[in-house]
């Protein structure tokens, strides 16, 4: 039975009127962080790298890379800050996420543009948010998916960015030209607002995308043609239809709260408020998040839902998510997807198929707040993990330590792989927000992203919907979590919260897209918070000397590891090598003249790091020589080095956040 509005409104008030007056102070007050104790240890995941795909310093793509496991090499601002909100043309929704390019600017998708402003996707320049240009779309872009952003490979001074929404493809340049396009043919149906993709499958050198029902089509990426003579369906029937507790006169103030946001949605006759909610939480679709694609072999894993005979019920609906495995194989001269294996789990998943490093494992939660370890070379289950409530987005696959993160319910957890069982190493809970009205609650709210200092989360405190387990993040903002015991470094408060994903910059910034329908929940209730925004939130690195401790010091512990995985895993300790050189020692040397700038480190004591950087760029470029026929004597010598001028600037720096 719904609730009415009268009830509704009683039942938030008391906690929501609160936050009228009571959100700063009841943010908890954080002491500057200190050098953090975890670190990487034994062998660790290789990468398959690619000169196209790039590295992984900061969001190309939705969850990093085409594998997806979230994880970024750099260091963030382990104190920061929010910067700027960045709408454009008065403020569009942006459900799935952002995108960065080498230089720092943002791409983006807006949910349902208007008549006169169609454009698929949005470029900002992320400095200040101030918009760069649009693409428009020709099939009216009701749903773009997150933009991905890639090097050309004909071109070294280039990028290329590519975008899909249901009814194309189109690629453009940073600058705005666009190169190709090329229609999907894919059918519109109602109410269809997702198209997950574009994914980038080596193997092909071709751009993938998934509709929300199931549809896969591919073009090539060069020329945009479509490589497929049909979309392939996945087999997997919608989900049960569930909808949220608000009775119509709610429901039409929730419309006119977004409806700034969301301006195609006067344009379609059909429109129904309640079930673009409803569409928006997973309600009566067969595909709810991205997936991945195995960069050595070229599988593709698709979560969504198993067939519908599967739980039972030949109803038209299913209970049971399902995990595909599909391979691409080329017959007669055309290309043809197959099915090559299946795990089906009770509960359905609302979380991208993430993969490990080296290929061996997806990993994903169910319905039920279980996570799933799943081997790639056959879709069994190799083990289970309780999460004590539903996940709220993909985990984050780290190559180090076989560490996976993910938030669920108000706490974030980190679960070990030991091969035959998963180990929870640690459960927080979140408590950024203290003294909470009755009936708040601190909630996690997007995905885990590994870095080199900490974890990145987006998180916010609210109260649950009155009949449901959705709780309406009514203040919302970025934390970093420390990776040995799961407690917050820092968090800062935003001015809006996201259904998307995270965005981590080169320069050590971070952010996310807004798409507030929690929010739009809350202000239609009661009439609490800020006005809505479209666009995206970036958050600033407030101190740059605490960057450069952090990257030091992780640079330092990395290179120990490497010493320590050199000759029996010399790959591995390559990309160790590398990420220390190629992207945390040139951290720390962009920050350090900041942190002077800002009269957070002084001149001499900036001088004396620079050299000690420098000379720890000397021993890694010695190494790199080396590595290949000189003997492990000379090799430990040159890392050792190394090292030791990193824990030097480390150790010069560490008690800077301490008490």
């Amino acid at each position: 039975m719904k609730l009415t509005f009268t009830q509704l409104a009683l039942t938030l008030t008391i906690g929501l009127a609160a936050l009228q007056s009571a959100t700063a102070q009841n943010l908890r007050e954080f002491s500057l962080p200190e050098r953090t104790q975890w670190k990487p240890e034994g062998l660790r995941g290789v990468r398959a790298t690619h000169t196209a795909e790039g590295d992984h310093r900061f969001t190309r793509s939705r969850h990093s890379e085409s594998w997806n496991s979230d994880e970024y090499t750099i260091a963030v601002g382990p104190v920061f800050e929010m910067d700027y909100v960045a709408d454009y043309s008065g403020g569009r929704m942006v459900t799935t996420g952002v995108t960065v390019d080498s230089k720092g600017n943002v791409y983006g998708a807006p949910l349902l543009p208007g008549e006169g402003d169609a454009a698929s996707f949005v470029a900002w320049d992320g400095k200040d948010g101030s918009q760069r240009f649009l693409i428009s779309s020709k099939d009216g872009g009701r749903a773009g998916a997150v933009p991905l952003i890639m090097n050309d490979p004909n071109n070294a001074e280039r990028e290329i960015v590519y975008g899909a929404t249901r009814g194309e493809a189109v690629a453009f340049t940073t600058e705005g030209e666009v190169l190709w396009r090329t229609a999907s043919k894919i059918k519109r149906i109602e109410g269809d607002l997702r198209n997950w993709g574009p994914n980038y499958h080596r193997q092909l050198d071709a751009l993938i995308s998934v509709t929300s029902d199931g549809l896969v089509w591919m073009v090539d990426r060069v020329s945009g043609e479509l490589l497929l003579d049909e979309p392939f369906q996945l087999p997997g029937s919608p989900s049960p239809k569930s909808s949220l507790p608000l009775p119509p006169s709610v429901l039409e103030k929730v419309y006119q709260e977004l409806k700034p946001l969301i301006p195609g949605a006067a344009l379609d006759p059909n429109f129904s408020i309640g079930e673009f909610i409803d569409i928006l939480i997973g309600s009566s679709i067969q595909v709810a998040n991205f997936f991945s694609i195995d960069p050595r072999t070229g599988r593709i894993w698709f979560a969504g839902t198993s067939p519908d005979e599967v739980d039972g019920k030949v109803d038209g609906v299913s209970e049971y998510g399902g995990l595909y495995g599909v391979d691409v194989h080329r017959r007669d001269g055309s290309l043809e997807l197959e099915i090559a294996c299946r795990a089906d789990f009770p509960g359905g998943t609302g979380t991208t198929a993430s993969m490990n490093a080296d290929g061996t494992r997806i990993y994903l939660s169910d319905g039920f707040g279980e996570a799933l370890a799943v081997d790639t070379s056959n879709c069994e289950t190799l083990w289970t993990v309780g999460l004590g409530a539903p996940a709220v987005a993909s985990p984050g696959i780290s190559v180090d330590n076989n560490e996976i993160f993910i938030g669920a319910g108000d706490q974030a957890a980190k679960i070990i792989d030991r091969g035959d069982h998963g180990e929870i190493a640690w459960v927080t809970k979140l408590d950024m927000y203290e003294n909470l009205p009755k009936g708040w609650f601190n909630m996690a709210m997007l995905n885990n992203s590994p870095v080199a200092n900490g974890v990145v989360i987006q998180a916010g405190a609210g109260p649950k919907l009155p009949g449901t387990k959705i709780t309406v993040a009514a203040v919302a903002g970025m934390g970093l979590l420390d990776r040995e015991t799961g407690e917050l470094r820092w968090f800062a408060e935003g001015d809006e919260e996201s259904v998307g994903a995270n965005t981590v910059f080169a320069d050590g910034s971070i952010g996310s897209s807004n798409s507030p329908i929690r929010r739009a929940i809350a202000r239609a209730i009661v009439g609490v918070g800020e006005p809505l925004r479209g666009g995206y939130t970036k958050f600033r690195v407030a101190r740059h000397d605490l960057l450069l401790r952090d990257a030091a010091c992780a640079g330092a512990d990395r290179d120990r590891r490497a010493m320590t995985i050199q000759f029996d895993q010399p790959e591995g300790a390559a990309q160790d090598v590398d990420q220390v050189n190629d992207v945390l020692i040139q951290q720390a040397l962009t920050a350090g003249p900041i942190a002077v700038a800002d009269k957070d480190l002084s001149a001499e004591d900036w001088k004396v790091t620079e050299k000690r950087l420098g000379r720890a760029e000397f021993w890694h470029g010695t190494w790199q020589f080396l590595r290949s026929f000189a003997p492990r004597s000379i090799l430990n010598f040159t890392l050792k080095k190394s090292t030791e001028n990193l824990e030097d600037v480390c150790t010069d720096l560490e008690s800077r956040g301490k008490a």
